[in-house]
């Protein structure tokens, strides 16, 4: 089943909804849509007023648009796009991993490093703003930049979660819509400035070619992988902020300058998790009160803790050191 509902009732009343829904039904964005429906409904909405105001595109109809010539065609385009830059990539990032031995243990753990920056919240969007791209693209290009630079390879790949939300209609959907998109950034250590500039054309690019049938680019995938054609993909990237909500809603903005807002950066290791495949590093980017968080999950064979560390703290010095070259 792909949602259900429950109510917890005290004294006759309600006093909360619980929402349970399957990810194979609906994407992380779906679920905000799903939120804020629910939300308007509160409000005084109907279900008939939110169908009139925001139709949302429905599975059954985004099927029939995969199906349809157009769909095929951009299907095609996409899976081409995918291999094109699959063969084009290096075979492996990490050229000299942390501990190869462990690759073969199925019991190893990956651990879990979460760094909360309130410098970063800050810093990222006088970076944008200067470079002229959207923060996201900045992150993304710090991201490949320390990568680069900690690999020994000067052109890295991105697995991109993508939302595919960027019609009304996909927008509103309750639905699955994500897939990942594969961003490759060459000459990714050469300087950060340029690493950011071209992040948004590339990303762009890639971005066009995140909807695709996934049986079908898998297969495709595993026939390279199996002739030893296929760049390594196994880093990821998923930047799960809403873009209407910012680390300092309801929170004050900090007033302390960046060269000592940096010192508040805290960095902790929440949980380990099972192994994982075609995993060598994850890294989430999530909105917190006054903060942003750098979430990342890597395999201890490629990045071991003190790696993840200098990766997540050189993302942050990137960008936090551009927005003090702006002008603290």
């Amino acid at each position: 089943m792909a949602l259900r509902v429950g109510l917890i009732e005290s004294g006759g009343l309600v006093h909360r909804l619980v929402l349970t829904g399957a990810h194979t039904g609906m994407d992380y964005w779906g679920l905000g849509r799903l939120l804020r429906d629910l939300e308007s409904v509160q409000a005084g909405e109907t279900a008939a007023s939110l169908r009139a105001s925001r139709p949302a595109l429905q599975p059954l109809e985004a099927a029939g648009v995969q199906a349809s010539p157009l769909g095929r065609r951009r299907d095609e385009a996409a899976r081409r796009y995918w291999i094109e830059q699959l063969t084009a990539g290096p075979r492996r990032i990490v050229r000299e991993p942390a501990a190869p031995e462990l690759a073969d243990d199925p019991d190893r753990g990956f651990p879990n490093a979460l760094l909360r920056s309130p410098a970063l919240a800050v810093a990222v969007g006088r970076v944008a703003a200067e470079l002229e791209v959207s923060d996201a693209a900045v992150l993304l290009g710090a991201a490949s930049h320390q990568l680069a630079r900690m690999s020994g390879s000067a052109d890295v790949l991105f697995q991109v979660v993508v939302g595919n939300r960027f019609q009304p209609a996909a927008a509103a959907s309750v639905s699955t819509v994500a897939q990942e998109a594969l961003f490759r950034l060459t000459d990714a250590d050469r300087d950060f400035e340029d690493a950011v500039r071209r992040t948004r054309s590339v990303a762009f690019s890639a971005f066009r070619h995140a909807a695709y049938d996934k049986w079908a680019l898998d297969r495709e995938v595993a026939l390279l992988v199996e002739k030893g054609e296929a760049a390594d993909h196994s880093y990821w990237w998923n930047d799960t902020r809403d873009p209407g909500v910012g680390p300092f809603d309801g929170v004050e903005r900090p007033k302390a300058p960046l060269s000592e807002l940096i010192g508040r950066t805290e960095l902790s290791w929440p949980t380990e998790f099972p192994a994982r495949r075609n995993v060598s590093a994850a890294v989430d980017v999530l909105t917190a009160p006054g903060a942003l968080d750098l979430a990342m999950t890597a395999d201890p064979a490629v990045l071991d803790r003190a790696g993840m560390e200098r990766f997540l703290r050189g993302v942050e010095r990137l960008v936090v050191a551009e927005a003090i070259a702006l002008g603290d």
